[in-house]
Order: C-alpha cells, then structure tokens, then sequence
C-alpha cells in the first residue's frame, strides 16, 4: 500500500512492503493503489527532503559520512533530471518515494536502501506536501500582491472620477472611483495576511514522527528542519477551495488515527488550489488594460438619489435631529419618486415646501463632486483621504 507504516527496504524491483507477504500484488490493485501520477508534483520536494535528511544521517553518523555524501551526489543527480522533464519514472511504481529509492538503488546499489533509515514514508510525504504547500504560497502572494499593485496604480489616475457607489445592490453615494478601486486591494491586503498566517501553519516540520511514534536512532531534527528552512517542529499531526474542503473532510471522517491509504487522494484538491495564483496573475493583467467611461460613470452620479444623504446631513447640521432629517428626506425622495425625477433640478423653494429648515446653500449638497470632497472622515472617500490611503497602499505593498 502507498505510504504504508510498513518500512522494509527495496532490493531490486520488490515493493517497500515485500517482506511481510509471500505473495504478488495482483496488478490491477496495485495500479488502483498507485499515487505516482498524483505523486510527480511534489517529486522536487521529495528529493529535496531526502537529501537533507541524508546529510543528517552523515552528520549524526547513522550512516558514514561518505555514504552520506554519496547518496547526497546521487540525489542531486536525480533532482537535475526532475528539472529537466528527463527522470525515468518506473512505471510500476508504488509512489514517488519508492520510484526514487528505487532508482537510486539501481545508480548506487544497497546504498540506495540505507536513505530511508530513520524514516518512514508517512513522515516523508507529510514533509513533501508541506513543501509543496509552501511554494504554492509564495505564488499566491506574489500574484495577490501585483493584482493589488495593479489597482493601486489604476486608482492613482482615478482620484477625481466620480461614480455611484452601491449599497444593497443600489447606488447609495457617490464616490471616487479610486476610492472603490482602494476597497479591493484592502481586501487583497487580508487576504495577503492569511496567506502569511497559513505560510506559518504549513512551516512545520513533520519529521522523527516516523510512521506513528517516532525512531530509534539518535537523528537531528531540528538539522533537517533547518536546511528545509521549517522554523518549527511538530512531534505529531492529525490527518478544492470550498468544495474540496467538504471532499478532504469526507476521507478523513471516516478514518482512525494516523495515516491510511485513503490520505493520498487529498492531492487531488491540494493540486487543484495551485490553479488560483495563475487565474490572480491573468487578472492582474486584465485589471493594467481596464479603460473607464468617466463621462458614463459622472452621469449615472447625477441620476437617482444618491446625495440624499447629504441633504439630510444638511438638516442635522442646522439642528433637525438626524432620524427627523433622514424622515424628511426620506418624504422627499418618495414624493420626487412619484413624480418620475431625480435629485437633480431641485431648488431651494423645493426643499422649503418640503421643510422650511432647508437653509439657502442645501441645494449645492445636490452636487455629486461636493459630497464626495465632503467625505474626510478616516477611510472616505475625499480625494486627500484617498490620495492619503493610494500612498499607504503603496508603501505596504512595495515594502
């Protein structure tokens, strides 16, 4: 089975588990039971893993340092062909720990065995898909952060340019279409920082586990974790994006504790996460070649109701408590509502019939330009809070 607890060494083409059973493995459900296919993603990681825990092995003198150095060049050898799309994969192999062991063990001899000393393959693929989880957040981050850099730089040229912002689905306020634009990379922001927190949840370092309850050799972990660059150590660990999450859980539901064969079909939606940081940078470079219809945007601002905030503002700010100004205001919408108009047009006798309270200069809080230039509270969307927020974004993002 692939990742058995089962650790025999290969001699020749027999599998890991050969010495437990007398018998073959009848070929259908060894094929059914392979994860090579899956496996050959986190092949990089898994040389890579094996080589640091050689050069432990050296160094700890498990195996004599000139074993060590040997399987190290070896290794090295093999990683260069991964690279290079050249590695013979065995075509009958279990996994991609057993298909490397194997052609090692075929370039070196009985050396090749002695590698898995101190280790089982259960802490071995938990390694590699740490690893590879690793790498796929670094490219996540990038991509995130040139999507956010991407809106940055187009809501510099936007500062000015007003639009409807929308509220339940309706346009509510005006706003500066930078301002919108800034709502986005905040969002990117967060997400950036998740990423961080799950680049140090993944930076854990699963090895001397072995297959359940540790090894009997004298190893350096915290070596291996070292030249792994996993700042932690973990003694023991519990066993697509939301749909995948839902698949995951499934498998594990039914499990007892430690690793079952039925763990290596989580790769399946691991590999599919990768495709994210890909779609992030495409639309990185949709968000560079986006052109605005200003015109368009300014005119829907001056449709509609929405400054009749800023008339009820007006009220508050001459003392009409602010519920009664927002009832007043509100009558006023109905009433323009039932006549087909907007805000537009308005006078200030308009307003007065309405509440004699609206003084002479409510008419000018109509202008869609004026209310936005208004809103200078911490995290408006006034040009000089705007312009203040695109200079912190930047600083973040370029730090």
């Amino acid at each position: 089975m692939p990742h058995d607890v089962r650790e025999d060494t290969r001699v020749g083409d027999k599998p890991l588990w050969s010495g437990r059973f007398s018998g073959s493995l009848d070929p259908k459900i060894r094929e059914f039971t392979s994860s090579l296919e899956l496996d050959k993603r986190i092949a990089t990681h898994d040389v890579r893993g094996s080589i640091a825990h050689a050069r432990m092995l050296g160094k700890q003198k498990i195996i004599s340092e000139d074993e060590s150095a040997r399987i190290v060049r070896a290794l090295e050898q093999i990683a260069s062909e991964i690279a290079a799309g050249t590695f013979a994969w065995p075509a009958d192999a279990e996994d991609v720990h057993s298909a490397i062991e194997r052609v090692l063990t075929e370039r070196i001899g009985p050396l090749g065995g002695k590698l898995h000393t101190a280790r089982s393959r259960n802490d071995q693929i938990a390694l590699d898909l740490r690893l590879f989880v690793i790498e796929l957040l670094g490219d996540l981050d990038r991509a995130v952060k040139d999507l956010a850099l991407a809106l940055v730089e187009r809501a510099g040229d936007e500062v000015d340019t007003v639009m409807p912002g929308y509220t339940h689905l309706q346009r509510a306020q005006p706003v500066s279409l930078a301002h919108h634009l800034l709502a986005h990379v905040e969002a990117l922001r967060r997400d950036r920082a998740r990423i961080e927190e799950a680049h140090e949840r993944a930076a854990v370092s699963p090895l001397g586990a072995g297959a359940l309850a540790g090894v009997p050799y004298p190893i350096d972990v915290q070596a291996v974790a070292r030249e792994l660059k996993l700042p932690r150590l973990v003694r023991g660990r519990a066993a697509r994006i939301i749909g995948d999450l839902v698949a995951v859980l499934t498998s594990l539901k039914g499990l007892p504790l430690a690793y079952d064969g039925d763990l290596q079909e989580q790769r399946i939606p691991l590999y599919d996460a990768a495709s994210v940081a890909p779609a992030l940078s495409t639309l990185a470079h949709v968000v560079r070649g986006l052109r605005f219809d200003r015109d368009a945007m300014r005119r829907a601002t001056e449709r509609g109701m929405l400054t009749a905030t800023d008339l009820a503002d007006h009220l508050a700010r001459n003392g009409v408590p602010f519920r009664e100004a927002h009832e007043i205001v509100g009558r006023l919408v109905r009433e323009r509502l039932d006549a087909g108009k907007d805000l537009a047009g308005l006078t200030t006798d308009d307003l007065r019939k309405v509440d004699p309270r609206f003084g002479p200069s409510a008419v000018e809080e109509i202008d869609p330009a004026r209310s936005l230039a208004s809103r200078r509270s911490p995290g408006g969307t006034a040009p000089e809070n705007v312009r203040a927020a695109l200079e912190d974004a930047r600083r973040v993002l370029r730090g």
